[in-house]
Formats: structure tokens, sequence, C-alpha cells
């Protein structure tokens, strides 16, 4: 595995977020629809760039042992840390 793979933050964050609103706005709803794609921008905006960091830790660290040479506790325990969601 030595291709990484890095999601555009703004694009992905854009995605999400439009995938949450209705098509159509009626004014009463607008403050709540907002604050609505606001919210999911903002969540999938830093869930890509954790994901970016985390890709970059782990292709950047060529000291770091690979996983079949780890014992099972050793396993478990970096699963828990990427696991995070």
């Amino acid at each position: 595995m030595d291709k990484r793979t890095f999601l555009d933050v703004d694009k992905f964050a854009l995605g999400f977020a439009s995938t949450t609103v209705e098509s159509k706005f009626e004014d009463e709803n607008m403050v709540k629809t907002a604050k609505n794609f606001l919210a999911a921008y903002l969540t999938a905006y830093y869930l890509a760039e954790n994901f970016n960091e985390i890709e970059r830790e782990n292709f950047d660290n060529n000291n770091e042992e690979k996983f079949e040479d780890m014992n099972f506790e050793t396993l478990m325990s970096r699963v828990k840390k990427l696991n995070k969601y």
C-alpha cells in the first residue's frame, strides 16, 4: 500500500451538507435549514480534515510496525486509536 488517499475537504463537506437540505425552502424554515446545513458542513469538514491528518501520519511514519508483525494486544490498541468514530 503505497498510495495516499486524501479528501478534498471543502468538496466533501459541501457535498455531504448538500444532501441534508431539502430542495424547497420555506421562509419559516430558512433559519433551521441553514443551521442544519452549517452543522452538516462543519461536521463533514472536520471529519475529512481528521481523516487526511491520520492518512498523512500513517504514510509519513516509515518506522511504524506492520500489522502482521504486531501482537494481538498492540494490534487492538492501534485499532482503538484509529476507530474513534
